[in-house]
């Protein structure tokens, strides 16, 4: 069977999979972290984190294990998703090679993972796109569109910039007062316009599969309450990410909480919160080069939010032997701004 950046029809063709490897010879390898498991607590993130035990994306139980013969459409079904998680797999290993996703397929991957998303949470896709994209006006909107104008000017990205980028900033204005309409709960927050401007420029200024990616990515990969409330799944994402340091990075994590000194009845956050956090929120959008942030972006949504937690990893490694070298709080901030101008050249 040639090998395929698309992913596969819902109905599987049997000759295909005479030649296509099999579904256990795939998952004897590494396994996937499901992005819809998007709720995080330290304990089972941290051990999530160390060993990576995963399950399937988008699986659905077999009619099988119930004891009845499966009937036709439930034997398709399966056959579906075997053939969509072998896909998904290859991606992953696609994604992991050192040039990564090719550019010109990265849109058709978002989507693909995107309706996937919305058609296993039996989304009316019709019905929501009316809703989102409505011209008519409503009470929330004016409150919400002038925060959104508001944050269009700090976005930074050359998407809003140049002849097109007032288009640009329309387009991208439409997106992010269309999920506060998907979602009142969410809304808007401050941030979204960077991930909505990076999701815009990869959909090739398609608003609407901008929207369904935005959709995949705030509700089905990252962790919930990353964004609104009291920001309970960042908060978790930050006392994992504490944990993973003292593991991983022991000298260090010793030596920005020296350079703190004790915060146990003080109101000021862990040195590494002041800066993973931004991280976080903006998925690395402020403090990578953009062809990085792109095989970040992609493995994220390939594989789910664990990769930020690695990300950061890797960057705050990067940075320990600088920081190393700086005896006292006030001169932290000067290594981490030397990182980012060196990777953003």
């Amino acid at each position: 069977m040639r090998f395929s950046l698309s992913p596969p029809p819902q109905k599987a063709i049997t000759s295909a999979r005479l030649t296509s490897p099999t579904k256990n010879s795939l998952s004897s390898s590494s396994t996937i972290t499901t992005p819809g498991s998007n709720n995080r607590s330290p304990s089972s993130t941290k051990t999530t984190m160390l060993t990576r035990n995963g399950g399937g994306h988008g699986t659905s139980p077999t009619a099988s294990g119930s004891g009845h013969a499966p009937s036709a459409s439930a034997a398709a079904d399966d056959e579906a998703t075997s053939d969509y998680n072998q896909w998904l797999h290859a991606m992953k290993l696609v994604a992991r090679l050192p040039g990564g996703t090719p550019p010109e397929f990265r849109r058709k991957l978002w989507l693909s993972l995107a309706d996937k998303y919305l058609k296993s949470k039996n989304v009316n896709w019709a019905q929501q796109r009316e809703k989102c994209f409505c011209e008519e006006w409503r009470e929330d909107d004016e409150e919400l569109g002038i925060q959104i104008v508001k944050d269009l000017h700090r976005t930074g990205s050359n998407l809003c910039t140049g002849p097109a980028g007032s288009i640009n900033q329309a387009k991208l204005k439409r997106i992010l007062l269309g999920y506060a309409r998907y979602n009142p709960e969410v809304g808007y927050c401050q941030g979204f316009n960077m991930l909505g401007a990076l999701i815009l420029q990869v959909m090739d200024k398609e608003e609407e599969e901008s929207m369904k990616v935005m959709i995949y990515l705030v509700e089905g990969v990252l962790p919930t309450g990353y964004f609104y409330g009291s920001m309970g799944g960042l908060q978790a994402d930050m006392g994992v990410f504490r944990e993973l340091m003292q593991t991983r990075l022991p000298r260090l994590a010793k030596h920005l909480q020296r350079l703190q000194g004790p915060v146990e009845n003080a109101f000021e956050p862990p040195l590494t919160n002041v800066f993973t956090m931004q991280w976080f929120l903006t998925m690395f959008c402020t403090c990578l080069p953009m062809s990085c942030v792109l095989r970040v972006w992609d493995l994220v949504l390939i594989e789910g939010s664990d990769v930020l937690l690695r990300t950061a990893l890797v960057l705050w490694s990067l940075l320990e032997e600088n920081l190393s070298d700086y005896p006292n709080r006030t001169h932290t901030g000067v290594p981490l701004r030397t990182e980012r101008t060196s990777t953003t050249a």
